[in-house]
């Protein structure tokens, strides 16, 4: 398929991305740089805003004083839920009154059900399966961190989204977080294959409220900063339009 991409990638008057990793990406194949653009993809900082988290957790039913960790997404290999599954297992010792909450559906939702029962772990990990967005909303504000193990990504809207509502962030070092998010700073950013820094940093976070509330604050900055809202991505969009336009395109 090299080919056919090469030769769209030619033909094509402008490229535009999300993520700066695909631009990259497309150079390599020969494309310049003027041809091409970067275009987040836009939230809605409306919905996803910092709320009472003990107002939220009662519209949930969800215990007041356990700490709660979150995920958002499909359950595909590619998500590697399974580690996130592993890692409260870990840290089940330092943190007997911490739950996970997985919120989405997939194709490993079995799976995945058996394992946590495998690791008699199922009174504290919670499949919700799939919601609408403004209930997305409510489990973020719900939560004390977010947690994403992905071994793939391409800028991933679910960590900008959690950002936005306050949430403290553990990744992995996927799509182009890293372009835009200091480790250690603004988010515990990890390399793919290290879970047990993976741990670690969940750990940090779950015991010391001085991190949760520096990447609070410092990931809220920065997803503000480098994020446009979906009006203003629009907005870059109908730019390149008009451009193309004028210069009979």
């Amino acid at each position: 398929l090299k080919f056919l991409l090469k030769y769209t990638l030619k033909n094509c008057d402008y490229v535009t991305s999300n993520n700066k990793k695909h631009l990259e990406f497309f150079e390599e194949f020969g494309l310049s740089e003027d041809k091409m653009l970067y275009i987040p993809n836009g939230l809605d900082y409306e919905l996803f805003k910092k709320r009472d988290k003990f107002v939220a957790r009662k519209k949930l039913n969800l215990p007041l004083k356990d700490k709660i960790i979150l995920f958002v997404g499909h359950l595909i290999a590619v998500k590697r839920v399974e580690l996130l599954i592993l890692a409260l297992s870990k840290l089940s010792t330092k943190h007997p009154h911490t739950k996970l909450i997985i919120v989405g559906d997939g194709l490993l939702k079995s799976k995945l059900k058996e394992y946590t029962d495998e690791l008699k772990l199922s009174s504290r990990v919670l499949f919700v399966g799939s919601v609408k967005p403004q209930e997305v909303s409510v489990y973020m504000n719900a939560a004390d961190i977010f947690v994403l193990s992905s071994s793939s990504e391409g800028r991933p809207n679910v960590v900008l989204e959690a950002m936005a509502s306050g949430l403290p962030i553990v990744s992995t070092d996927v799509g182009d977080l890293s372009s835009f998010l200091t480790d250690s700073k603004d988010a515990f950013i990890v390399d793919l294959n290290n879970f047990k820094e993976f741990c670690s940093d969940v750990n940090k976070l779950l015991s010391e409220v001085k991190f949760r509330n520096r990447f609070s604050t410092n990931g809220f900055r920065v997803v503000r900063k480098s994020n446009p809202s979906w009006q203003e991505a629009a907005l870059e969009y109908v730019r390149l339009y008009i451009k193309l336009l004028k210069n009979g395109k």
